[in-house]
């Protein structure tokens, strides 16, 4: 999760706060340690059914990523 907070802590933002679009499921346990909100958008290996259980959302594109965003932050 270091790279997340550090991110987080370099625009002053706070961690719950923040959201993570990730491929990987290394990269949405360390959203989750690091009390983000993980959103998935696959590559080429699916979300395991322990991921599916903890991600926020899972996209098949960023496409869909940008209209959820459209639509929650309108």
């Amino acid at each position: 999760p270091d790279i997340f907070l550090a991110a987080a802590r370099s625009i002053a933002v706070n961690p719950a706060e923040c959201l993570v679009l990730e491929d990987s499921e290394p990269g949405i346990r360390g959203a989750l340690a690091a009390g983000m909100l993980p959103v998935m958008v696959p590559d080429l290996k699916p979300p395991s059914p322990e991921i599916t259980q903890v991600v926020h959302k899972i996209f098949p594109t960023l496409h869909e990523v940008r209209e959820w965003l459209q639509e929650v932050w309108k």
